[in-house]
């Protein structure tokens, strides 16, 4: 399974591009708030290839989704229970 955290080397200068991209977002954009609501959209290339081939619809959900794992685990303060 392909995902989005494996990169290449010609990949750098896109992998610097959504560094900057992201740390703007965070310090310019985004509010400090307790909650965030994502949303993962595939673009329209592929959507009708998913439209005939349902069964390939887990794949980029389950990369979305350890992608964004990978994040909370990285970003985020452990809860103090």
């Amino acid at each position: 399974m392909w995902c989005a955290g494996t990169w290449t080397a010609g990949d750098t200068q896109e992998r610097l591009r959504a560094q900057v991209w992201a740390e703007f977002v965070q310090t310019r954009v985004l509010q400090p708030v307790p909650e965030r609501h994502v949303v993962f959209a595939i673009p329209k290339m592929f959507r009708k290839l998913f439209r005939q081939k349902r069964a390939l619809l887990p794949t980029p959900a389950l990369c979305a989704w350890e992608a964004l794992s990978e994040y909370m685990r990285d970003e985020l303060p452990e809860p103090g229970y």
